[in-house]
């Protein structure tokens, strides 16, 4: 079985989660490759960095900057949704077996797949609640280099997380990711907000930021720390309307690692690997160095 691991360094001991299996190799090797492209449904533009995944399975990637994509699927998957998925569009489900007959084998050129913008509210105007307005940062600060956090795989569409619990009404101002090592030349990561569902997860159908957010970064720029400002989104929550926020890879980056800094407790932190839906995993165990900074109603 092929595992996506989870690892905590703590100075020079190791200790190592296997949270998530995939296929076996044998799987795999039985798999059909199957390639399309994500266009925007008015204007035929290409939908970068789309995601692409079967539902509740451990298969899936993220398009490039074209829209382009390719996934090897197990036959026996064929009567399972798959799904296309972006931050601001309607998302696209199709069942597997009607994928394959929709898209080509592998390789250029591939028919395309339409996905429409989602409907665009009427801006309303934010009330902010009345009290008095109370600046904090909630998650997990940790700027030690004595531990740290990493995938052992770069495998597009992989997912991490922690979570923001949120107690009184309260705007998202900015989220940070502390940075404990890193060996890429540059960053491109993908990042969400997701609110958690009934099952304590987050949950991808209700990410909280209105358009796709991306972080990209010279590895000169990334000496301890990512911020990244979500003012201008204003972006209210409500007591116990807890938030996980998440880096997803979208872009290969060759190799190397990007290690967050991270704790005893503290925690949880949330993993996925690749995929869309569900797949999510939970770790109580530890917490990882994400944060974010708000402004609470008090």
């Amino acid at each position: 079985m092929k595992n996506l691991l989870f690892a905590c360094r703590f100075g020079r001991r190791l200790a190592t989660l296997c949270l998530l299996s995939s296929l076996s190799n044998t799987v795999y090797a039985q798999s059909e490759s199957i390639a399309g492209q994500a266009l925007n449904q008015s204007t035929q533009a290409p939908l970068p960095y789309a995601s692409v995944g079967v539902l509740g399975r451990p298969v899936g990637t993220v398009a490039d900057e074209q829209g382009r994509f390719s996934l090897r699927i197990p036959p026996e998957y064929d009567a399972d949704s798959l799904r296309i998925s972006l931050v601001g569009y309607r998302p696209l489900t199709m069942t597997v077996r009607a994928f394959r007959q929709r898209t080509c084998p592998a390789g250029p050129p591939c028919p395309v797949l339409l996905v429409a913008a989602a409907q665009t509210a009427l801006s309303e105007v934010v009330v902010r609640p009345k009290g008095r307005a109370v600046r904090r940062v909630l998650g997990n600060s940790s700027n030690s280099k004595y531990a740290s956090m990493t995938f052992d795989n770069n495998d597009l569409g992989n997912q991490v997380g922690q979570l923001i619990r949120i107690k009184r009404p309260t705007m998202l101002e900015q989220v940070s990711f502390h940075i404990n090592k890193c060996t890429y030349d540059s960053l491109f990561y993908r990042v969400n907000v997701y609110r958690l569902g009934p099952n304590g997860m987050p949950d991808e159908r209700r990410n909280i930021l209105p358009e796709a957010v991306y972080v990209r970064l010279a590895k000169a720029q990334t000496a301890d720390r990512i911020r990244l400002d979500l003012s201008r989104y204003q972006l209210w929550l409500e007591p116990d309307e807890h938030v996980a926020v998440c880096l997803e890879l979208v872009r290969d980056l060759g190799p190397g690692k990007l290690h967050l800094t991270a704790t005893i407790l503290g925690g949880p932190v949330f993993v996925k690997e690749g995929g869309v839906g569900e797949g999510w995993q939970k770790v109580g165990a530890f917490g990882m160095g994400i944060d974010a900074t708000v402004t609470e109603i008090r």
